[in-house]
């Protein structure tokens, strides 16, 4: 008997954290929120499996933190919502009172 077996995959799936922390770097160098700069000592100066950093990779760590800024991290080209606007402030406000 044949049996066609389907997979589905799904998004954002936890590998290990120094993937993980490969990864978000990796992504905002992807989506032009870091330097190519700050990425290249990122990917060569931070071994994200060791307890510690070294202090050229937390300087580099510090400085893409600086570069991508506040955003939301799950729609990074959504404008930030602030409440501000009369309708979202309602929303937000009616949400999370």
């Amino acid at each position: 008997m044949i049996r066609d077996v389907w997979y589905h995959q799904i998004g954002n799936a936890y590998v290990d954290q120094a993937s993980n922390d490969m990864g978000q770097y990796t992504y905002y160098w992807n989506h032009a929120l870091v330097s190519d700069h700050t990425y290249a000592i990122i990917h060569s100066s931070c071994n994200f499996s060791s307890r510690g950093y070294s202090d050229k990779c937390g300087t580099a760590i510090s400085k893409a933190d600086q570069e991508v800024g506040v955003i939301d991290y799950y729609n990074i080209y959504a404008p930030q919502c602030d409440g501000s606007n009369s309708s979202s402030g309602v929303a937000v406000n009616r949400h999370y009172s």
